[in-house]
């Protein structure tokens, strides 16, 4: 089912001190596919999340759900899973009993609970107490649990932020996949650019309870609509510089410009953007390299940039050293934005 939100606003607090907390929010999430709603701490995230799942009152707008407008409808029936930030699974209840919560007693309720193990990569572990589980089975145990009265909607509130970088990767992976095998629609909220980026197939960007942008991840990265997005999703500097339209004067040379713009503006520079050369550049002093594996990142002061730092992120091997003088070039066209 698609899921499709519309000027919905909401508030929280009591009596006369109540604060509108979300503003005419709007978007749509196409059946089967995953969005991510993006957004720094108190933007919104999770209060928009309970109230797609009736679980926080709305001031106004609607909740869609294929053609169900679900306005009144109480969360138990509207046919939407809920992933927690912490799992959230009964102590006391063994794995497959956690899975079968929510499901009616009949003969098939334990081949389900193997179904859906399986799916989520947990075969033969229905007898196991949450206990006895890390965080990483632990969160694909309560993916399963909600999938399992077979959801039109799966939302999910963080569930990746208490594992470590390398587990979070690997059961992220799995939560996608299981996703995509029953075809459920599912909304992740985050506040983690490289998880949004890497696993949604729509991006909703939000901030002080407004959406600022909504676009596959690579648009969003690539055209984002304004200055805050652009620093926000992604790593970013800006510099100041002088438009005439179709180039754009900087501390960081003459660029070409992506978007027309004229006048004083904000030029937005990625990482990638930032070539070392051998001709002709801007000079820079390294100040630190941070060693990825795949790549590192690169921190640089530009000679006579008043005071500009830049990051550059490079292919390994890299041979710089702190203190080093190097040139640097920006490639490709950038974006500019009327100053702030």
């Amino acid at each position: 089912m698609s899921l499709v939100i519309e000027s919905l606003s909401a508030e929280v607090g009591e009596g006369g001190e109540r604060i509108r907390v979300l503003h005419d929010v709007s978007f749509r999430i196409e059946a089967g596919t995953l969005g991510a709603v993006l957004g720094p701490s108190g933007s919104g995230k999770s209060t928009l999340l309970r109230c797609i799942a009736g679980l926080h009152p709305t001031v106004s707008g609607t909740v869609r759900s294929g053609s169900r407008d679900l306005h009144g409808v109480p969360p138990e029936r509207r046919r939407i899973g809920l992933v927690p930030q912490d799992g959230a699974l009964f102590p006391h209840l063994t794995v497959g009993e956690n899975v079968a919560f929510g499901l009616t007693r009949s003969g098939r309720r334990s081949r389900r609970v193997e179904e859906l193990l399986d799916l989520v990569e947990l075969p033969g572990m229905a007898g196991r107490l949450p206990h006895e589980l890390s965080g990483g089975q632990a969160q694909r145990v309560a993916l399963a649990r909600a999938l399992a009265p077979a959801p039109d909607v799966v939302l999910l509130d963080e569930p990746f932020s208490a594992l470590d970088a390398t587990l979070r990767g690997a059961v992220r992976e799995q939560v996608r996949r299981a996703l995509a095998e029953t075809g459920t629609t599912a909304i992740l909220v985050t506040h983690d650019q490289t998880e949004a980026l890497s696993i949604a197939d729509r991006l909703v960007v939000l901030n002080d309870g407004a959406v600022r942008q909504v676009g596959s991840p690579q648009e969003v990265y690539e055209h984002p609509v304004d200055l805050w997005t652009g620093r926000f999703v992604g790593e970013a500097i800006t510099v100041a510089g002088q438009a005439d339209g179709i180039r754009v004067t900087t501390p960081l040379g003459d660029l070409q410009l992506e978007n027309p713009a004229l006048g004083p503006v904000a030029v937005l520079v990625r990482p990638e953007q930032v070539h070392l050369v051998d001709g002709p550049g801007t000079a820079a002093r390294v100040v630190t390299v941070d060693y990825f594996g795949h790549d590192a990142l690169v921190q640089l002061d530009v000679a006579g940039g008043a005071g500009i730092r830049i990051s550059a992120r490079l292919a390994t091997p890299v041979t710089l050293h702190e203190g080093d003088t190097v040139r640097i070039r920006i490639a490709d066209r950038v974006l500019a934005y009327p100053e702030p």
